[in-house]
C-alpha cells in the first residue's frame, strides 16, 4: 500500500508526505530483512536447513548476483567488477544459500563503500580442491580489534555509523552457510582503503 501511495495511485502527494512514506517503506524493508536474518540464523541453529547439493557454474552465479544488486550500487554510484575465468571446475553446492553468500557480501560491500567507490568480485581455483572468493571494497574498513567479532552473533561495529548499523546477523548467516558447504570464511581490512572477504567452497573434483 505504501509503495502505491509513492506511485500516485491513490493522488498527489506533498513533499512531506512523500518524503514521511519513503522513510515507512525503507524501514519495514528493513525490519523485513532483520525477521529474515533471525528466521535464518534459528533454523540453521537448529539443524534444520535444507541443503540442496548441486553442481554449478561460479562464473553463472557471479553474473546472476551482480545482475540483482546492480540496481543498488548504481543507486550509490557504486562500480561492480567480477572476474571469473572461464577455467574454474564447477562447485559442489546448494545454489540459493550461495547466491545469499554473495548478495550478502557484496551488498554488504556497497553498503560501506562511499560514492564513486568500487567492490570486486574474484574467483580462483586452489590446489587443495576448493574455490576461493574474493568480495573486496573500497569503504571504510574495518578496526584491527573488530577484525575477528564481525562474524559473531549480533555484533556491530562501534566504528559503523549509526544508520548503516542492522542487526548484526548478515555475517553470521553468511559464516553459517559457508560452513554448511564444508568452506571457511575470513576477512581482511585497512582503515580508510576497505575490506576483503574470503570465502571458499569445494568443487566437483574435491571428493567434497
Amino acid at each position: 500500500y505504501v509503495e502505491n501511495m509513492l506511485d500516485g495511485l491513490t493522488g498527489n502527494l506533498t513533499e512531506k508526505q512523500s518524503y514521511y512514506l519513503s522513510r515507512v517503506k525503507f524501514n519495514t524493508e528493513r525490519l523485513t530483512r532483520m525477521i529474515n536474518d533471525l528466521l535464518d540464523l534459528s533454523r540453521m541453529e537448529a539443524g534444520r536447513v535444507e541443503f540442496n547439493a548441486d553442481s554449478l557454474a561460479l562464473q553463472e552465479l557471479v553474473a546472476d548476483v551482480v545482475e540483482a544488486v546492480q540496481p543498488l550500487a548504481d543507486e550509490k554510484g557504486i562500480t561492480i567488477h567480477h572476474a571469473v575465468t572461464a577455467e574454474l571446475p564447477p562447485l559442489v553446492g546448494d545454489r540459493d544459500k550461495l547466491y545469499q553468500v554473495l548478495t550478502n557480501l557484496i551488498q554488504n560491500g556497497i553498503k560501506f563503500t562511499p560514492k564513486g567507490g568500487e567492490v570486486r568480485v574474484r574467483c580462483e581455483a586452489l590446489d587443495s580442491g576448493f574455490v576461493q572468493v574474493c568480495v573486496a571494497d573500497t569503504g571504510c574498513g574495518i578496526p584491527p580489534n573488530e577484525i575477528d567479532k564481525v562474524f559473531d552473533k549480533f555484533y556491530r561495529g562501534e566504528s559503523v555509523p549509526p544508520e548503516a548499523r542492522g542487526a548484526g546477523l548478515g555475517l553470521a548467516i553468511t559464516k553459517g552457510l559457508v560452513e554448511l558447504h564444508g568452506g571457511r570464511i575470513w576477512a581482511t581490512s585497512q582503515l580508510g582503503q576497505g575490506t576483503e572477504f574470503y570465502f571458499t567452497v569445494p568443487t566437483k573434483t574435491s571428493g567434497s
